[in-house]
């Protein structure tokens, strides 16, 4: 029942952006019939709470900071975890869990242990690493930034738990797309490639993209670790089951 959405397909080798489809959309023969609501590129213009997919980073973040292992397994307080004045609460309540049924069962709490494992500002950076609260500098206009934390305040403990499960912070939906895609490709940012080359009638080449390196987020071996480990979201008792290829 949304209002609204947006979805992009992106070759996470290459950056390039194989497809783009935002709804409600209108008819570009006809635009004067159209709102600027229908007319806007939800894709990169809005800035959403990006929720528990945020855990793919916190994770990532947590293995290449070595404050997690691989192995590790997390007490997850029955479902129950007060956090200053603020209680955290897991769909799954559950005691024990790897790292890897922690992304399967989606937990909250385990999330914000391993971001106050890391600190707010290791947190914030390594988030800024993957690309968030910032522009990825696709060509195309009216890009948002999204948004970390106010400007020159670091998180304090609420903050930073409640950041690692993707509350009180806000993505597009090519920034999300990119920074997973630098999992699948094995740690690597890349720039979105738009247009892969142009081309005069009679064939020749105007300007031809190519595969552009923003910066290393993981190392090969923890972007490996978390692509095995997220497989486990589409399989029975993950979070994510339909989703399985």
């Amino acid at each position: 029942e949304a209002s609204g959405g947006s979805v992009l397909v992106v070759d996470p080798n290459n950056g390039e952006l194989l497809a783009m489809a935002s709804w409600p959309g209108y008819n570009p023969n006809d635009y004067r019939k159209s709102s600027p609501e229908q007319r806007r590129n939800r894709a990169i213009v809005d800035a959403f709470e990006p929720g528990s997919t945020m855990k793919i980073f916190t994770v990532a973040a947590g293995l290449a900071a070595g404050v997690i292992q691989p192995t590790q397994k997390l007490y997850c307080e029955k479902g129950v975890m007060a956090v200053d004045n603020v209680v955290i609460r897991d769909t799954h309540p559950a005691e024990w869990l790897s790292l890897t049924q922690i992304l399967a069962q989606s937990s909250n709490i385990c999330s914000a242990k391993i971001g106050l494992a890391l600190g707010g500002d290791a947190l914030y950076e390594s988030l800024r690493r993957f690309g968030f609260g910032e522009r990825t500098g696709v060509e195309l206009p009216g890009e948002s930034s999204g948004t970390l934390r106010p400007r020159g305040r670091p998180w304090v403990q609420v903050e930073t738990a409640a950041a690692s499960f993707g509350q009180g912070i806000s993505v597009t939906n090519l920034q999300m797309a990119m920074a997973t895609a630098a999992i699948a490709n094995g740690g690597e940012l890349l720039e979105p490639v738009l247009i892969r080359k142009v081309t005069t009638a009679s064939g020749e080449v105007v300007r031809q993209s190519a595969r552009q390196v923003r910066r290393r987020v993981v190392s090969e071996r923890v972007a490996q670790q978390l692509a095995e480990m997220l497989v486990a979201v589409t399989e029975d008792g993950g979070t994510g089951i339909e989703a399985d290829i």
